[in-house]
């Protein structure tokens, strides 16, 4: 009993590592909900990344950290990486970014966290290529959102607090930190996806709609525009900016040709939200900025979404030249 009483640590010494490991798990949770709160407001997919592998970094107090990205059929094979903690002088000396092989690849295949104290004792570890610093401690972790693999993230060297200590391991704490960070940057990377496709879409949709002659805008449900092309405004004598949102047919269809009053509720156009029909017209006129009528073909087509009536889309064209032929 003496002796094993000699051999325990004293009572205040127990204390004070207890507490300096209390402090370091609330650091981490407090870094932790900041970060995440971070992510949420990254919309661009790139930046994002860089955000995860530096957040992940400096949470697990690693001195590298990367995040692999795979290709999005197999999941298997590497097709990007991105870096934090090393410089472009490294970088650059290392040469090409790896393919995938090892113990990358071993890890492109397991889907839990794996946490070793010699990454360079593992079965799959190949070695280092020339020049790549020496690394030691590993922890990797899949991040995905509803099943789908997004990447994987890479931590190695934990650093310690001090110059004489031996080289720390990744704790417990830091997986667990870590699978919740993954979780949420899984779904923040689901988003900025979702946001770059509705992105991609939109210019595509734009270009198209700037490519025609034709005037094409849309209408909700009280007859507001919601957008307009180019060539539709040009044809009507405004800016873009000057119809967004104003009553189509209050600003273009309020007067017959002969300049009687058209009330709305006996506009052909509109039919499109009565009836909900296409309707296509080469008997009307529309009005210009300047007050002046130009003789239109005109197509309304109802615009629906889950079966449900949103609004309509609307093309017209200047037959001016047409009638005078005929």
């Amino acid at each position: 009993p003496m002796r094993d009483a000699g051999e325990r640590k004293p009572q205040g010494e127990h204390d004070h590592n207890v507490d300096a490991v209390l402090r370091v798990q609330a650091s981490q949770l407090h870094l932790l909900a900041e970060s995440v709160a971070k992510l949420a407001t990254e919309s661009t997919l790139p930046r994002l990344l860089e955000q995860i592998v530096e957040v992940s970094r400096h949470l697990t107090g690693a001195r590298y950290a990367a995040l692999g990205v795979f290709d999005a059929e197999g999941g298997t094979r590497l097709t990007s990486l991105v870096t934090s903690g090393m410089d472009e002088t490294t970088k650059r000396a290392i040469g090409h970014p790896p393919t995938g092989l090892g113990l990358l690849g071993f890890l492109a295949k397991e889907d839990r966290p794996v946490r070793l104290k010699d990454l360079t004792q593992h079965p799959a570890s190949v070695g280092f290529p020339p020049q790549h610093p020496p690394m030691t401690s590993f922890l990797g972790m899949s991040i995905r959102a509803h099943g789908r693999l997004y990447g994987r993230l890479y931590l190695t060297d934990k650093q310690g607090t001090g110059a004489d200590e031996p080289a720390p391991e990744f704790t417990e704490t830091d997986e667990e930190v870590l699978m919740v960070l993954a979780t949420q940057a899984g779904a923040a990377i689901e988003n900025a996806g979702l946001l770059e496709e509705v992105r991609t879409a939109e210019t595509k949709h734009r270009l198209l709609l700037e490519s025609t002659g034709e005037g094409i805008y849309g209408l909700d449900l009280d007859g507001c525009c919601t957008f307009i092309n180019k060539a539709g405004a040009d044809l009507l004598g405004y800016a873009p900016e000057e119809v967004i949102g104003r009553r189509m047919h209050d600003l273009i269809h309020h007067t017959r040709r002969d300049g009687s009053p058209y009330p709305a509720d006996e506009c052909s156009i509109y039919r499109a939200f009565r009836t909900g029909q296409r309707v296509r017209l080469d008997d009307e006129v529309l009005w210009r900025k300047d007050r002046t009528w130009f003789p239109v073909e005109f197509c309304s087509n109802p615009i629906y979404r889950d079966d449900r009536l949103i609004g309509a889309v609307a093309t017209f064209f200047d037959v001016t030249e047409r009638k005078k032929a005929e």
